[in-house]
């Protein structure tokens, strides 16, 4: 074991002074095949795909995210290979989806501000 830890402590890069020492640049600095076996906690996820810990998990639930290595009871971890592969998908992705759901909500906000205005003109004229 402690050979091992040798080995990989041998292989890393050690960080800068300047840089601080976070998630992803240690798995960055591991193997290529470690690397994609790595767990990472919310925060590091949350960091890497710029959303916030909620939304991650919300996608989670809807299943248009990977599913967490649970741990223990508060313990989540995701692989960071699996949270790679998601994040190319999202650049591949077509945008024509994302100007449709676009499109969706400014219909269902127009919709929305008519109905209270017309609710408000109801109102008014008693």
């Amino acid at each position: 074991m402690t050979a091992t830890l040798h080995t990989l402590q041998a292989a890393a890069p050690a960080p800068s002074p300047a840089a601080p020492c976070t998630a992803v640049s240690f798995i960055n600095a591991l193997p290529a095949d470690l690397a994609e076996l790595a767990l990472l906690d919310i925060k590091a996820v949350s960091a890497l795909v710029g959303l916030k810990s909620t939304a991650i998990f919300e996608r989670v639930r809807a299943g248009t995210f990977p599913e967490p290595v649970r741990m223990g009871a508060r313990c989540t971890r995701w692989p960071a290979g699996k949270v790679r592969q998601w994040l190319r998908e999202q650049i591949e992705a077509p945008q024509d989806d994302v100007n449709q759901r676009q499109q969706e909500r400014a219909k269902k906000a127009s919709s929305a501000a008519q109905a209270n205005r017309q609710a408000a003109a109801g109102r008014g004229a008693r």
